[in-house]
C-alpha cells in the first residue's frame, strides 16, 4: 500500500514478478518454482542496488565534508564525486529509485564542471545540497520521481544548474 504525506508518495518496492509483468500467465511457460525464483532475485537486485546508492551517498558526503575542510585536496576528491555520483545515477535508476538518479545526474554534471584550483563558497554550497537532498530523498525510500514533492525538487535543481551554467556550455546528457 503507497504511503502519502505531505504531497510525497512513497512506493514499496514491487516485489513480484507478476507486477513487473501485467497480466501474463507465466505458469504456461515457467514452473512456479522458476517463478518465484525469479521474484525473489529482482527483490534482492533492487535492495542491493539500493544498498549501493546509500553507501555512495555516505561516501559523497565524507568527500564533500574533505573539499569543504580543505579545498587543496579538491584536485583529487572531484572526480571521485562525479564518478560516485555517475554510479549511485546508474544504481538508483536500475532500482527505481528515479528522483535519486536526477539528482545524483545534476550532481554529476555540475561537478565535471568546476576548477578544482578555484572552488568558491557558493560552488561548495551546490554541492553540498545535491548531497543533502540525495540524503533525504533516499532516507524517505522515495520510490520513482517522487510525485509533486520530486518535480518541485527538480525545478529547484534546474535553477541551480541553469545559474551555474549560464556561462558555461551545457552538460552532454549521460
Amino acid at each position: 500500500m503507497p504511503y502519502a504525506n505531505d504531497d510525497v508518495r512513497i512506493l514499496p518496492p514491487d516485489s513480484t514478478l507478476m507486477e513487473k509483468l501485467g497480466n501474463v500467465n507465466l505458469d504456461e511457460v515457467f514452473s512456479s518454482k522458476t517463478v518465484e525464483t525469479a521474484q525473489m532475485v529482482i527483490a534482492n537486485s533492487s535492495d542491493i542496488l539500493f544498498e549501493e546508492t546509500i553507501a555512495g551517498i555516505t561516501q559523497l558526503e565524507s568527500l564533500q565534508q574533505t573539499i569543504a575542510s580543505s579545498t587543496s585536496k579538491s584536485r583529487d576528491v572531484l572526480p571521485k564525486i562525479v564518478d560516485l555520483s555517475f554510479s549511485i545515477k546508474g544504481s538508483a535508476s536500475l532500482a527505481g529509485y528515479d528522483l535519486v538518479a536526477t539528482i545524483a545526474k545534476s550532481l554529476q554534471a555540475i561537478c565535471e564542471q568546476l576548477d578544482p584550483r578555484s572552488l568558491t563558497p557558493t560552488q561548495l554550497q551546490i554541492t553540498a545540497w545535491h548531497i543533502d537532498s540525495l540524503k533525504k530523498v533516499v532516507s524517505l525510500k522515495v520510490k520513482g520521481t517522487g510525485g509533486d514533492a520530486g518535480v518541485a525538487l527538480q525545478k529547484e535543481l534546474d535553477t541551480i544548474e541553469k545559474m551555474f551554467f549560464k556561462d558555461k556550455p551545457t552538460p552532454a546528457n549521460n
